[in-house]
């Protein structure tokens, strides 16, 4: 296979996206072969073994162009430290529940005041909680 040449801005355009479909076949790979319950969601299994299996090919057969395409145009490859992930994560996370106080809730309606301080508190806990995600 000839390698194509590009551009660093295209290669870094193309190399993001493909990253993302990347994570994305790999999530879905991951849940079809282990399907899981949280606590706010649960998995209804309403694939047949015989879908699953095909699809499972498919996703296979999408990573391996994905592979192909890195090669072909040279593509650099991220290298991820587990801890910057777990902390990106962390920081997420500190976004969303930030965000979710009683005051900021405002936009759907005046949060109940009676509720507001244990709210507050609640999420506050699971925010420390959060913080205590240690990778150093």
């Amino acid at each position: 296979m000839e390698k194509i040449v590009l551009s660093k801005n295209h290669l870094r355009a193309i190399g993001s996206s493909l990253l993302i479909v990347e994570e994305l076949l790999q999530e879905m790979e991951y849940v079809l072969n282990h399907p899981n319950d949280g606590v706010l969601s649960k998995m209804n299994d309403d694939i047949s073994g015989e879908t699953k299996n095909s699809t499972i090919n498919t996703i296979a057969k999408a990573r391996a162009l994905v592979e192909e395409l890195s090669l072909k145009y040279d593509l650099p490859v991220r290298n991820l430290n587990m801890s910057r992930f777990i902390e990106s994560r962390k920081s997420k996370i500190w976004e969303i529940l930030s965000g979710t106080s009683s005051k900021k809730l405002k936009g759907y309606g005046k949060f109940p005041q009676e509720h507001s301080t244990e709210f507050d508190n609640d999420i506050g806990k699971l925010l420390d909680i959060t913080h205590q995600i240690k990778m150093l």
